[in-house]
Formats: C-alpha cells, structure tokens, sequence
C-alpha cells in the first residue's frame, strides 16, 4: 500500500532484473495473497526452421487447448535446477532412506554444474565432509549447513540416521517440505499423462470432480459433469499421492493404482516415518487449468506466443503441447 507520493515514485524507479512494469497505478485497497486472477504471458520461441508453418502449428495447438484444456503438468522447475534432482530426494526419503536422500543432495556431481561445484560433490561422495564443505562455492548454501552438521555430529561417531535427520533438519523447513512435494509432483504428472490418454476433457464414470474453487461436486448425471466440463466449470482430478488421498473410482482409479504400485508405493509410504514431520497426506488436483486469449505469430526472430491462464499453473505446459517437449 502506497500511502504517499514518496512511496508511489520509489515503486516506479524499481530495477528488477529482467522485469519492467508496463503500467503502475494507484488502487482503494491493499493487495493481498491470494487475489491474483492468473498471469498473461509473450514468449519468443526462437531458433525455427520454418517460422511461418511454426506459427500456423503453434496457433492451431492453442485453439485447440482453448477448448480442451491443458494437461496440468507441473513444471520441470519445481524439480531443481540446474541439477533436476530434488523429486529423486524426496523418493528417498519416501523409502526410509536418509543417508541417500542427503548424498543425492550434497553429493551425486552432475556436468550441468561449475567444475568446482562437481569437485565439492564428488569429495562428498569420496566421503570426505571436510574437503567437500571447503570446495563448496556460494551457490551451495544448503549444501554447507547439511556438511557442517554431519560434521559436528561425526564428531560423536559413526554417522547413523540421526545424524542424517538432523542434517536434513538444517535445512530451512520450506526446502525440507520440498522434497516430498517435488516427488509427489513427478507422480502426479506420471498419472497425468496416462489419464489425458483417456481424454483430458471428458468425464469417465468414477472421476473425482472439483469446481474451480477445489470443492469436490456431487451428485451430477455423466452428462451434467461433461457439459460442465465443456463449460470449464469443473475439472477431473488426478491425485498427488498421500497417506489420505482418496483413489477415483472405477478404470480411472484402477490406472491411479497402477501407477502407484508400479514405483513399488503404497499411500501408507508418504508417512515417512523416519521423518513424520516431512509426511504428506496428499491431495486431489484438477487434470487440466483453462487458457485464454491465445495466440502466436510469426516474427523477424521466431513464433511469438501469447496467452493468459490462472494463478498457480505453469506456461511451461503450455510450452510442452506447442512444442511437444519438456521446457524448463
């Protein structure tokens, strides 16, 4: 809230790295979490062979998307970056395994990184704390505060999975809650794909079906739920998976099952018992998010893309359907 000319001329004279204000206005009341509607995005994709028969294909994707709808995918940035590693923690830490939750974290050197970086790693790996932790540049804060602790508690003997638990403890609690989710989300965009192929945009008998404010809706007819599907009043779910989530019914539910059982899961599992504070109790969220005022051209560069969809779903997916690869 800008209560004064001073305040209104500070926000104007902003320097945020690659962001500009198109517009900054006065408003009566206070902006608060929760009230922004969606985003709109332009996005240059760039390094085309074609870029008028690109454009055409990219239009005709996103006018099909308006009607359908796009697979709600969570973006391979919820993963980490640059390594794409933090779902796979979480998978350890999902099977009671913290001392590979942590080396997959601290350890486990990828090319995507500094040389210096993979050196500080592979010493972790080498089992070597000290030599890790003075390698480790200024990119690797979280890193250095889960050696530092592994270090004090080696002091005291072998290290054991109380020692990894404090270590992971360490960490701020938002990153240590990541982990998990990252996990969920990867199953989550797993049963995604299997259930668009059963169509993203069609009500199959035993779906779980939420409202665009998440409240579960019953007692509808099938062609009740599929005219408010066409409607974008209402979206089947796909669950991310927990101790509580409930399966859908019927063959989509059986393929929710499947999916589960094929990472050798149970919902019982996204307890953690060993970490019961990281657990999850999951929830159901909706199979697609709605895009509007889609659009590409062509340009001297590339295919300019534009297009606008709700608070909490990512362009990346829109990306991944123009494109038709992962986009991080």
């Amino acid at each position: 809230n800008m209560d004064s000319e001073e305040q209104f001329r500070q926000v104007e004279n902003l320097d945020i790295y690659k962001t500009d204000f198109l517009k900054i206005t006065r408003g009566r009341k206070k902006l608060r979490m929760g009230q922004l509607k969606g985003n709109k995005f332009r996005i240059l994709i760039r390094d085309l062979d074609d870029i008028e028969k690109s454009a055409d294909v990219a239009n005709e994707v996103l006018k099909k998307l308006e009607v359908t709808g796009v697979p709600n995918y969570f973006g391979w940035q919820r993963f980490g970056r640059p390594r794409t590693n933090t779902h796979l923690v979480g998978e350890a830490l999902i099977h009671n395994d913290l001392a590979e939750a942590v080396r997959i974290y601290v350890g486990n050197p990828s090319e995507e990184e500094s040389l210096e970086n993979q050196k500080a790693r592979q010493a972790y790996d080498d089992g070597d704390l000290k030599k890790s932790l003075e390698l480790m540049g200024k990119g690797m804060r979280y890193e250095k505060m889960i050696v530092r602790q592994l270090i004090k508690d080696s002091k005291k003997g072998e290290l054991d999975d109380k020692a990894y638990m404090n270590a992971i403890h360490a960490l701020p609690k938002p990153l240590q809650r990541m982990f998990v989710h990252a996990y969920q989300s990867y199953l989550f965009n797993d049963v995604v794909s299997h259930r668009v192929e059963m169509g993203i945009n069609k009500y199959i008998e035993g779906d779980i079906i939420i409202d665009n404010d998440e409240n579960i809706v019953r007692d509808k007819t099938p062609d009740e739920y599929q005219e408010m599907i066409d409607n974008f009043e209402v979206n089947p779910t796909v669950p991310l998976f927990g101790t509580k989530v409930p399966f859908a019914g019927g063959e989509v539910g059986e393929m929710e099952k499947s999916v589960l059982e094929s990472y050798g899961l149970e919902k019982s599992d996204f307890e953690v018992p060993k970490m019961p504070r990281l657990g999850s109790h999951g929830l159901r969220r909706a199979l697609r998010f709605q895009v509007w005022d889609a659009s590409a051209k062509a340009t001297d560069e590339g295919v300019l893309a534009e297009f606008s969809i709700n608070k909490g779903s990512y362009a990346t997916a829109v990306l991944r359907e123009v494109m038709k690869k992962d986009v991080v």
